[in-house]
């Protein structure tokens, strides 16, 4: 899968990405199963693209993927991404 991340620019991040059964009420995820993350430093855009192959045994079809970025230098988190369906 993958995905864009804009945030502060030039930062490094954390991101961790779950699968979940199904998006909450404003359509995030909530987490359920952490499948992995990867680490992403954005550019002075603010923007970075990204791609994530799982290498968790948690089967991913039929659930719904989302993430949080946390920022490397400070330990901010984001909230959880919206949640994408997978198929």
């Amino acid at each position: 899968m993958s995905g864009t991340l804009d945030s502060t620019p030039q930062s490094a991040f954390d991101l961790d990405v779950y699968v979940s059964s199904s998006c909450d009420s404003r359509g995030s995820g909530e987490g359920e199963q952490v499948v992995g993350s990867l680490q992403v430093s954005t550019t002075a855009s603010t923007i970075v693209s990204f791609t994530f192959q799982s290498q968790s045994s948690t089967p991913l079809a039929g659930g719904v993927v989302t993430a949080t970025a946390t920022r490397t230098s400070s330990g901010d988190t984001s909230e959880f991404s919206a949640c994408v369906p997978l198929s």
